[in-house]
């Protein structure tokens, strides 16, 4: 799976589940960046992408998943 699909369907969850108007450079965001993603929306955004992407994220690797750059990589690993 490319990049770019990775990136419209985490763009798409952002925009779903904290009103998210996009950046340009969509994998410099972090949590810090966007409004509502604090701990219970980390929660969500980790149970989204697992639905989404049909993998399972455990803790030690949901904790460190704070910047969209990350969670894209992370993403790839997991389907390739």
């Amino acid at each position: 799976m490319g990049t770019n699909n990775i990136d419209f369907r985490i763009l798409q969850i952002l925009k779903d589940l904290f009103d998210f108007e996009g950046k340009s450079n969509l994998h410099t965001i972090c949590q810090a960046d966007v409004k509502d993603w604090d701990s219970i929306g980390h929660i969500r955004l980790m149970l989204a992408i697992e639905q989404e992407f049909g993998i399972k994220i455990p803790l030690e690797n949901a904790v460190q998943l704070s910047c969209v750059g990350n969670i894209v990589d992370y993403i790839q690993q997991k389907i390739n």
